[in-house]
């Protein structure tokens, strides 16, 4: 399937562009001059894989799918289907972390050779039966109280119902739809959304700009 454009629209364009103009900003502060920013959403997408360019530098990463230990070819960084046909999403990287999974699975002869990755194909297949003994929140369930990064993938309708989320507050209900809530958080500064969309110009009237001005803006689509 292919991505959201969360990569290269939000990610390497937008949210570098961000990251540009804020450093920018500072700069001014400090020399007292402005700049162009050059900012292109395939520069900043090719950034975001510096760490992926360095394995494969050092001869740890391989460019075909499925074939490295974060692209869905280890059995511990993979995400498994469940009896219910819901999936979860296992990332247990750490020794400690697949030691606790391991125990929950019942597959403790996993043991310390994790990383060999003649044998992920074969342990792959055989956590996949497993999983498909049980329900995703029945395996959910299950790793409540171990140390383990396990986690259900959830669909949009359940996001903001996680315990973490709710905890957290990521999700809020405004005017009867459901959005993420701002970030980050700032200790001095907290965002909020303040209220619903409203009428054309209502934006742009509440950032100080007359009537006039606003209307003549929104006009111009």
């Amino acid at each position: 399937m292919p991505p959201l454009n969360l990569v290269g629209d939000y990610g390497g364009g937008g949210m570098l562009a961000l990251v540009g103009l804020l450093s920018a900003l500072f700069e001014r502060a400090q020399s007292g001059r402005g700049q162009v920013v050059d900012a292109a959403m395939t520069d900043g997408s090719s950034l975001l894989m510096a760490f992926v360019y360095s394995l494969k530098a050092m001869g740890q990463w391989q460019d075909a799918r499925e074939t490295n230990m974060l692209d869905g070819a280890a059995h511990f960084y993979t995400t498994y289907r469940c009896r219910d046909g819901r999936h979860l999403a296992v990332r247990p990287i750490g020794p400690q972390f697949h030691e606790a999974f391991a125990r929950v699975m019942g597959v403790e002869a996993f043991g310390p050779d994790q990383y060999d990755p003649t044998l992920w194909p074969q342990r792959r297949e055989a956590l996949q039966e497993i999983f498909l003994t049980r329900d995703r929140d029945d395996w959910v369930a299950a790793f409540e109280g171990f140390n383990h990064c396990i986690a259900p993938v959830l669909a949009m309708e359940e996001v903001g119902d996680h315990p973490h989320n709710a905890a957290r507050g990521t999700f809020a209900e405004i005017s009867g739809v459901v959005q993420p809530t701002a970030a980050p958080r700032f200790g001095r500064m907290p965002g909020a959304i303040k209220h619903a969309p409203g009428e054309r110009g209502t934006v742009l009237s509440g950032w100080g700009l007359d009537g006039e001005v606003a209307e003549a803006l929104v006009g111009r689509d």
